[in-house]
């Protein structure tokens, strides 16, 4: 590959996955294209991570190309993927409110599709798609590998669906002859810019957490996430699904080293199932009454409740490597603290 062309297009930049991509593409000494709707906001989070990582940002500006718009603007996708070769898709909306649904589904099923259909149209030779382990399993017997695949029914979320359905999106491109790769990385850890997911456990944990429900899942750190993905692209790994976990932990056992990480009290108290009904109730009754969104959500409940270990072996034999949960922790909480303090 020619390291010298800006053929690479990067959607999601203002994002957890999005920006570390990034910052790996430029320090390996690419020339991107970032596909986003806000450059301020996305120019403003890059520079928090380079100052962070403390990254010499010497000629990093001169090496990023802009294409501001909308996913679902077709004319403006035809446009912004002249020239292309390959893209890293990463862009998605995640939400644990059902009134988000029409939201997510327009973003993450429509705007993949569009995505996938000009790029097979405006010679994309790589596609690399960023979903979630949220679209396979469950499996509360044993372990979730690549192939265990979905399987329909009440316990997955608004967002599972909508990751899940995107990825038959990239599934079908594959069928046209797109190469394609896709990525399910587990729960992510690492510094992000708005407080949502993981970002919100480190908030919570700061603030102080009374309770929690355990479940068990897998953790990964972002930095070892985008690392993972250009090396498969650098190595031209495509038709394959990739699971991306460092190690599965139980919730009590994650919260507890966040805290150990934040200088903070770890959580004590588990939650029993009629508890977390009972609070889920009466916080929609409070929301209701004060014209609030709800804390508390079924699809937030479902996340916390799940119970799945993940098969990292593939990711293994194709290369990938993690660092420990605590080492991330360790590196990943000043960032927070700088952030809370402030």
């Amino acid at each position: 590959m020619d390291l010298k062309q800006p053929t690479i297009l990067v959607t999601g930049a203002s994002g957890i996955v999005g920006s570390h991509l990034v910052l790996e593409l430029l320090q390996q000494g690419h020339k991107i294209k970032l596909l986003v709707r806000d450059k301020e906001k996305t120019e403003y989070y890059i520079n928090e991570l380079i100052e962070y990582y403390q990254i010499n940002i010497s000629a990093l500006n001169s090496k990023i190309d802009w294409a501001i718009g909308d996913i679902n603007d077709l004319p403006f996708l035809e446009e912004a993927l002249m020239g292309v070769k390959t893209v890293f898709h990463a862009a998605a909306l995640v939400s644990v409110y059902q009134t988000d649904t029409s939201l997510m589904n327009k973003t993450n099923i429509e705007g993949t599709a569009n995505l996938v259909n000009v790029s097979m149209n405006s010679g994309v030779e790589w596609f690399g798609y960023v979903s979630s382990v949220a679209t396979l399993g469950p499996n509360p017997d044993g372990f979730v590998d690549e192939d265990y695949f979905w399987k329909p029914g009440k316990s997955h979320t608004t967002y599972s669906t909508s990751k899940y359905l995107a990825e038959q999106e990239v599934w079908r491109a594959q069928e046209e002859g797109l190469k394609v790769l896709v990525v399910n990385p587990a729960f992510i850890i690492g510094p992000s810019f708005d407080a949502r997911s993981s970002a919100r456990i480190f908030h919570q944990i700061h603030k102080g957490l009374p309770a929690f429900i355990n479940g068990r899942g897998g953790y990964v750190d972002v930095r070892d996430v985008a690392q993972a993905i250009i090396q498969f692209w650098l190595n031209d790994v495509t038709g394959k699904r990739i699971i991306l976990s460092a190690e599965n932990l139980t919730t009590k056992t994650f919260l507890a080293k966040v805290a150990n990480a934040m200088k903070a009290k770890a959580p004590s108290r588990e939650v029993s199932a009629f508890l977390i009904q009972l609070a889920y109730r009466l916080d929609v009754i409070l929301a209701f009454f004060m014209r609030r969104k709800p804390m508390m959500t079924k699809d937030l409940i479902k996340m916390a409740s799940s119970n799945n270990q993940f098969d990292n072996n593939r990711s293994l034999q194709y290369g990938a490597s993690y660092r420990s949960i605590d080492v991330s922790l360790m590196e990943i909480a000043p960032y927070y603290l700088q952030r809370l303090q402030k």
